[in-house]
């Protein structure tokens, strides 16, 4: 079980799974980015990003942010192979902690969450 209190090593830079001569190197990758994505989802800070933003529930959000992203996003983009390096999962990682941060003010449970996620995953970063 992980102690979600201390900083997570990064399952994407640290992964040992050896990649053998008949197994594809995209389902390698896809498997990574899927089990790190995983692991966030199970965080107790990942509430406000299981799934897109209600525009009915929440006026404005899409005023404000134009590219929307969450959590189950991320997952279908992984599942139809739209990731093709780490860092291209890490940025949609990036994206959805900024959009929070931006439309949600400092004092908010939302930007709240979205800090203390950002911090337990190392902000992360390659």
């Amino acid at each position: 079980m992980r102690n979600y209190g201390e900083e997570q090593k990064h399952p994407l830079r640290t992964h040992s799974c050896a990649v053998g001569e008949s197994e594809d190197p995209r389902l390698v990758l896809q498997r990574e980015m899927r089990d790190y994505v995983q692991c966030i989802r199970k965080h107790p800070k990942s509430w406000p990003f299981q799934t897109p933003v209600d525009g009915n529930l929440v006026p404005g959000y899409y005023d404000v942010v134009k590219q929307p992203m969450d959590l189950a996003t991320i997952l279908q983009k992984i599942d139809n192979f739209e990731y093709v390096t780490r860092d291209t999962v890490l940025a949609d990682l990036r994206l959805m902690i900024r959009n929070c941060k931006v439309f949600n003010p400092p004092n908010n449970n939302y930007h709240k969450a979205a800090v203390d996620l950002e911090k337990v995953f190392g902000g992360f970063k390659e």
